[in-house]
C-alpha cells in the first residue's frame, strides 16, 4: 500500500474509531510505529489536526475542523443539517435513518442527534409491509409513470381494490400519503400508506394528467386535502395573534394588523375544508370567523356540539 492510501486510511481509521494507538494503526496498516508518525505528521501538514495522549489508553485523535473530507463547511452549514434532521424525525420520515446516515458521513459523524419533541404516530398498520417498503415501490412506479394496484382500507373498514397513477408522495403531520389518479373514482384523491394493505407495481403505464403541476398542487391547500377553493377571512385576537403572523399558513396570504386594538385580520384563499375547520377551532377564543358566511356557521355548530359535550 502507497504513502498516500496508508496515510488517508489512517485518517479513516482515526475518523471512524476515534482514538487508536500508534501500534493499533501499524498493525492494521503492516507497518512500523515510525512510520505511523510520519503519517501523522503528513497529514497535520494537510491541515488535520490530530493530538497524541500518552498512558494506558492513550493514542491518536483528530480535532477540530479538519477539512479534509468535509469540503469546507461551516459551523452554520452543520447546524442547518441539524435542523433539517430534527424536522425530518419530528415528521417520522420513513427514509430518516438513511438521510440521517448520509449527512453523518458528510460532516464525519459530527451532527448532534436531535432531540425528538411530540407525540409519534401509532402504525397500526393494516399490513406486513413497511411504510419505507410500500413507500419505495410507490416511489419507483411514481418514477417509471407504471399504474398500482392497491388494496386500500378507509376510516370505516372497508376494504377495496384499485389501480392508482401514483402522481405525488408526500409526508403530512407524521403520516404519509399518496397523491394520484384513481381509476375507480376517475379523479385525484389521496391514500394514506399506513392503510394500504399490500401494494403492486402494474405492468401498464399512464400518462400524468396535463392539469397536475407539482409545484402549485398544494398552494392553497390548508395540509394535503384539496375541495373547493374559499375567501377564508377570520379575525385574530392578542396574544395569540402574534405567534399566529410569525408563520406562513398558505401562499398569497393577506394580514392586516392593528396591533394597538389587539387584533388583526386575515385573508386567504385556501382549500380543505375539514382541514381549516379543525385548524379554527384550534384557536378557541382566539379567532372569529368574518367570511365567509357559511364557514361561520358551521364554526358556530360545532362550537354548540362541543358544548352539549359538558352537559
Amino acid at each position: 500500500m502507497g504513502t498516500i492510501n496508508n496515510a488517508l486510511t489512517m485518517y479513516i481509521l482515526l475518523k471512524s474509531r476515534k482514538k487508536m494507538s500508534r501500534g493499533e494503526i501499524a498493525k492494521i496498516l503492516e507497518i512500523s510505529p515510525r512510520q505511523v508518525t510520519r503519517y501523522k505528521e503528513d497529514l497535520q501538514t494537510a491541515g488535520i489536526q490530530i493530538i497524541e495522549t500518552t498512558g494506558r489508553y492513550g493514542g491518536y485523535e483528530l480535532v477540530g475542523n479538519d477539512y479534509f473530507l468535509e469540503a469546507g463547511f461551516t459551523r452554520k452549514d452543520k447546524a442547518q443539517f441539524e435542523q433539517l434532521l430534527s424536522w425530518l424525525q419530528s415528521e417520522q420520515y420513513v427514509h430518516y435513518q438513511d438521510v440521517e446516515l448520509l449527512a453523518n458521513k458528510i460532516f464525519g459523524n459530527q451532527l448532534e442527534s436531535p432531540t425528538f419533541i411530540g407525540a409519534k404516530t401509532h402504525t397500526h398498520a393494516v399490513s406486513s409491509q413497511t411504510e419505507k417498503d410500500k413507500w419505495d415501490q410507490l416511489s419507483e412506479a411514481k418514477i417509471l409513470h407504471q399504474k398500482v394496484e392497491v388494496t386500500y382500507q378507509n376510516v370505516h373498514q372497508e376494504k377495496t381494490t384499485r389501480v392508482i397513477h401514483p402522481y405525488l408522495l408526500v409526508t403530512y403531520q407524521q403520516a404519509n400519503y399518496l397523491v394520484g389518479y384513481c381509476e375507480t373514482r376517475k379523479e385525484i384523491r389521496h391514500f394514506k400508506l399506513m392503510r394500504m394493505e399490500q401494494v403492486i407495481i402494474l405492468e401498464d403505464t399512464f400518462e400524468i394528467d396535463a392539469e397536475f403541476k407539482q409545484k402549485t398542487y398544494l398552494k392553497h391547500a390548508f395540509g394535503i386535502f384539496k375541495d373547493e377553493k374559499i375567501e377564508v377571512k377570520l379575525k385574530i385576537m392578542y396574544p395569540y395573534a402574534q405567534s399566529f403572523k410569525e408563520r406562513e399558513w398558505v401562499a398569497d396570504e393577506v394580514i392586516d394588523d392593528f396591533p394597538e386594538d389587539k387584533y388583526l385580520l386575515y385573508t386567504a384563499e385556501m382549500e380543505g375544508l375539514t382541514q381549516i375547520k379543525a385548524w379554527i377551532m384550534q384557536m378557541g377564543t382566539s379567532c372569529t370567523v368574518l367570511a365567509p358566511e357559511s364557514l361561520r356557521e358551521e364554526i358556530i355548530q360545532l362550537h354548540k356540539d362541543c358544548l352539549q359535550n359538558y352537559k
